[in-house]
């Protein structure tokens, strides 16, 4: 769903300036209204859903002081972002009191600064729509299914939430509020690249009408989260333990003869409780959370090499094939496609 925008300056020259320095497709904008006249962004604005008003601060019939504090009060949910001639503290405070998000001085504009600007104003309303995408009772629901990786519950709540819903657009803006509600869940720190990854592919099932197809795209890509594992209570002291021991030595060349060395029990013993409680081998698990911490550091842009041995992997071809096998992509493609979707995960 696109954000509608008024913008508003009786300098017709410099209305044509900011119009032109507008991310429409970048930031998904839709320009509902440009004006020279204050009164009629007004009129507009009291007519047909806004959710942003651009406008400057001086102008003649009617200050951008006294439309932002007008359309505050009647229209609250709309985001103002005031464009101000002068750099003072007392004036900008003026403009902000009356109901501005944000101000920019206009001798300063440009394409990147207002795009910053509008990116974090729509990134609020993105995060308000959220949380009014689930009512208490389903966001509770979704959580814990989520939680515990309740298949069944999970996908009764994906039908039930999503089916009513008229078309392609309005679902996918659902499946953004289900991705923010995940990744709020705040367990497994690294778990929402998959869901971020996949959610163009997602989205264009939503956007085909195949319900069936997203829920199913849906499970799989909580299931290779792992998200479950981060709630569980009920697992022994040993495997406990042995869990413990690879989120705390994962960038060493850990193997399951030293968790069974460390915690004085049977290798095999430990192999066999690991695999029936936690559901993988100690191994896989074990490179499990080493991809968690290889992804982080692709994203911050070390190199491959230092990637591997920093966690772990004193073969560095070795590392290549796991993360391609594991991630569905090689390290490099990750990084890539990170930069890509970084628009995404504006959290």
């Amino acid at each position: 769903m696109a954000y509608r925008i008024v913008v508003v300056d009786d300098e017709s020259q410099f209305l044509d300036y900011i119009v032109s320095l507008l991310p429409l497709e970048e930031l998904d904008l839709e320009l509902v209204l440009r004006t020279v006249s204050a009164r009629e962004a007004l009129k507009t604005i009291r007519r047909q859903p806004v959710d942003i008003l651009l406008t400057d601060v001086m102008m003649g019939e009617m200050s951008g002081t006294q439309l932002a504090q007008i359309v505050h009060e009647e229209k609250p949910d709309v985001k103002i972002l005031a464009l101000s001639s002068y750099d003072d503290y007392d004036y900008v405070r003026t403009i902000l009191l009356n109901g501005a998000s944000d101000y920019l001085l206009k001798h300063r504009l440009d394409r990147a600064s207002l795009k910053a600007a509008l990116g974090k104003i729509t990134d609020r309303i993105r995060l308000e729509r959220f949380g009014q995408a689930f009512s208490a009772q389903k966001e509770e629901e979704l959580v814990k299914a989520v939680a515990s990786g309740d298949e069944r519950a999970l996908s009764n709540l994906i039908m039930e939430l999503f089916t009513p819903l008229p078309d392609g657009a309005a679902r996918c803006e659902l499946l953004d509020a289900l991705i923010a509600l995940v990744d709020g869940m705040k367990r497994s720190e690294f778990y929402i690249d998959i869901l971020v990854l996949r959610r163009d592919g997602l989205g264009q099932l939503l956007g085909e009408g195949d319900l069936e197809g997203f829920c199913n795209a849906l499970l799989e890509a909580l299931r290779l989260c792992g998200i479950s594992q981060y709630y569980r209570q009920d697992f022994s002291k040993m495997v406990k333990l042995a869990i413990d021991l690879t989120e705390t030595n994962w960038a060493m060349n850990l193997s399951l003869r030293d968790a069974a060395d460390v915690l004085s029990v049977n290798a095999d013993y430990l192999s066999r409780q690991f695999s029936k409680e936690v559901g993988v081998p100690f191994i896989e698990y074990l490179n499990g959370v080493r991809m968690k911490h290889a992804r982080k550091m692709l994203r911050d842009g070390q190199t491959l090499k230092e990637v591997a041995f920093n966690c772990g992997f004193k073969n560095y071809s070795y590392f290549l094939k796991l993360f391609k096998r594991m991630q569905g992509l090689s390290p490099g493609d990750y990084q890539s496609m990170w930069e890509k979707v970084r628009i995404v995960k504006r959290k």
